[in-house]
This record gives structure tokens, sequence and C-alpha cells, in this order.
């Protein structure tokens, strides 16, 4: 490992450590200040009307506000991953308000046209993505990472121009699915960059020569040969007996190299730099099931992670249309619902495991070179904590809703 990598791991560990400040801050103010929580607004501003895009939406005239982390706290708020929640929308506000001024003077460039820009981001990232330079693929991670940003830059100046500082997932507006329909294709871009990955490493099988590890003279020591150097040959020429043998020209082939069947995977430099396990090496098939579960995983983590956003917003932030009795209870409810700790729970978990934080999690390992390992990883196990995330917010849902109903009748 380079000094190179030293640095980006101690600068990896300290954005982590800023996220858990952060989130740190985030349940403070969730419990303390809840002047700061969306549904509380929304009782405050119009308690008589139910439509929450006209409490949101103001007149043009309003000063644009920059973005504030923690207020209003809204549900898509709290289940937003962590660099878009505390990087990539405080950055983007900054940009858009006191350098480009996007939304207020550029009108010409629409939310539209930024979805579409980071859909070409992804494109270029990909195909960097698929070098066999590891230089090249940490610049793929970095534009995929840009991608991001102006992913949440589009829903940042959508909002800022029609005054709308919270954010809510609202399914009947055009840019909803517009954005939608941009993140699914630079996904499918990002899970070509994943294919030819697996295949590269398949392909490294065959065709590269590396230095001989210390570990490995201790190991064959008591053969008592001089080992300079080791090839990889094709399945076909592999003989693990001649290796292991004393006759048949000493375990050597024709070039005096030594068969060293299904060992190593690439450092991504052209060169093997480090023993792994054979399940460093993908074939034809784990490459397939590979791509295939990763795929899966992040379909069931977006729709899921809507499903809820989308129920949990109408569940909890909506105002209740009842009986002022009936109604103040039910406000009650909604508000220690927000508050208490199993909806924290499941909302934190969401944070770690929603789309992008899993794309997040797959780009950082293709930036340190440990992606084969994370993939063969991610293929099974990566499933269990999802799927129980699931059924945990499935059944608080469900639970919730039928408590409002009771509250309410």
């Amino acid at each position: 490992m380079n000094e190179v990598t030293h640095i980006f791991i101690v600068l990896l560990l300290v954005v982590l450590m800023y996220y858990a400040w952060m989130d740190v801050a985030l349940y403070y103010k969730l419990q303390s200040q809840t002047d700061n929580l969306l549904l509380t607004q929304n009782y405050i501003e119009d308690r008589s009307n139910a439509n929450i895009k006209q409490r949101q939406n103001t007149t043009s005239t309003t000063p644009i506000q920059s973005f504030d982390a923690f207020n209003p706290i809204s549900l898509k708020l709290l289940v937003l991953d962590h660099s878009n929640h505390y990087i990539y929308y405080p950055l983007g506000s900054w940009i858009d308000i006191d350098i480009l001024h996007i939304s207020e003077k550029l009108i010409f460039i629409t939310p539209d046209m930024i979805s579409l820009s980071h859909v070409m981001v992804a494109a270029f990232g990909a195909k960097f993505l698929a070098s066999e330079l590891l230089l090249h693929r940490r610049l793929g991670v970095l534009l995929f990472e840009l991608r991001s940003f102006l992913d949440s830059l589009d829903g940042l100046v959508a909002r800022t121009r029609v005054r709308e500082r919270a954010m809510i997932a609202d399914s009947t507006k055009w840019g909803y699915w517009m954005d939608g329909l941009c993140d699914l294709t630079g996904t499918i871009f990002f899970m070509i960059a994943v294919i030819m990955i697996c295949q590269r490493s398949l392909h490294l099988r065959r065709t590269v020569t590396f230095q001989i590890l210390p570990i490995f003279y201790y190991i064959l020591a008591p053969f008592k040969r001089k080992i300079s150097k080791i090839s990889l040959p094709s399945d076909s020429d592999l003989d693990t007996e001649a290796f292991l043998s004393t006759s048949k020209a000493d375990g050597k082939n024709k070039n005096g190299h030594v068969h060293i069947p299904k060992v190593m995977i690439s450092n991504g430099a052209g060169k093997l730099g480090s023993l792994h396990s054979t399940s460093g090496i993908l074939s034809f098939k784990q490459s397939t099931v590979v791509v295939a579960c990763l795929s899966l995983l992040q379909f069931l983590s977006s729709w899921f992670w809507n499903r809820y956003m989308e129920k949990y917003h109408m569940l909890l932030e909506v105002p209740i249309q009842t009986t002022a009795t009936s109604s103040g209870t039910a406000e009650s409810f909604q508000l220690e619902t927000m508050r208490s700790a199993a909806f924290w729970i499941i909302v934190w978990s969401w944070r770690l495991l929603n789309p992008h934080a899993i794309m997040s999690v797959l780009l950082v390992s293709i930036f340190f070179d440990r992606e084969v390992e994370l993939f063969l990883w991610l293929q099974w196990l990566g499933f269990l904590p999802l799927l129980g995330l699931i059924f945990t917010s499935e059944v608080h849902l469900q639970a919730t809703g039928w408590k409002l109903w009771y509250l309410t009748h």
C-alpha cells in the first residue's frame, strides 16, 4: 500500500467522523427543537389546509435562503444518504446562491438539463472505471461522485426557484420521474463498468506475470528450489500435480516458470501486488451472478426506499383532517413517532442502505482497488441487512398506520 493510498484512507476516516458528528447533531435537533420539524411547521402555518405543497411554496419575492441541514427536518431529509445531506447539498447551495446564481440569474439552465448532464458524466465515468489502470479507475470514481453532486443540484435548483425549502418526495411532479430516469441510466452505466471489471479479473487470471512474494519462499522452502518468477497459464495448461511433484521437470514449464493454479487478483495497474485466496479470481459464471445480484440489490433498495419515504411522508407529515379533539391527539402521535427511538433506527438504517449509499460504498471499494472482494461479499450477504430493514420498516409502517387510524376514528 503506497503513501497516496494511506492519505486517502485518512481522508476517508475524517469524512466518516464528520458524518457521525453530524448525525449526532441531527438526532439532537430532532429531539429538542420540534419547530425544525416539517410536520410542526405544517400545523403552525395552516391547520385547515391538507395540501402540503401550498404551504411550502410561497411567492417568488421571498428571498432565496441557503440550504440548512437541520431546518426543516423532513422525512426525506432523515433517510437521505450522508454524502448528499452533509456535503453535496450544502456545496450545491453555496455554488448556486453565492457563486453561479443558477436559480436566480441563469434561468436558461433548467433542472432537467442538469439531470441530463449527470447522465453524460456517468457515461464517461463508466469508461474510466472499465480501465485496467488504477489511476483511470480512480478518475472514474471521481466522475461518478460528480454525477452524484449534479444529481443533488438539480433538485436543489428546482426547489430554490419555487422557494420551497423542505425536501419532499412528490411523485406527482415531472421532475421526480425525470430525475429517477436519469438515476436509472447512470446506474446502468455503472453496472456495465462492473461487468468490465469482473471480466478483466477473469482475463488477468490467464495473462499476468508477477514477482513472487516472500511468503512463497518459505512455503516452498522444503523443495529447496530457487524461484524467481511465477506465471499464470491458461486453464488448459494448469497442472497442479506438476507444481507439487519433484519429478516432471522439477515442477516447471518449458519457460522455467512455476505453474500456480488460480491465485492472486489484480492490483489495478496490470500487476498482481498482493496475495489473495482463489475467491479473488472471478469466473464467467461468477461475474454474471455478481452483476445480477448487485443490480437486484440496487433495484430493491431504490424501490423500497422510495416507497417508505412516500408512505411515511403521507402518514406523519400531512395534517390530519378530523375533529378538533382527535386531530390534536393525532398530531401528538405523529410528533411522538417522528421522535421515537424505533423510528430513528429505521430512518438511520435507510441512510446506510439506500441506493445512493450502496453506490458510494461500491465506488470506495473501486477507488481502493478492493472491488472484487466486496462484490463477492455483497452478492449474497448484502441482501440480509436490506431484507431485514424492509421487513422492520413494513411492520413499523403498518403498526403506525393502524394506530393513527384508531386515533382519528
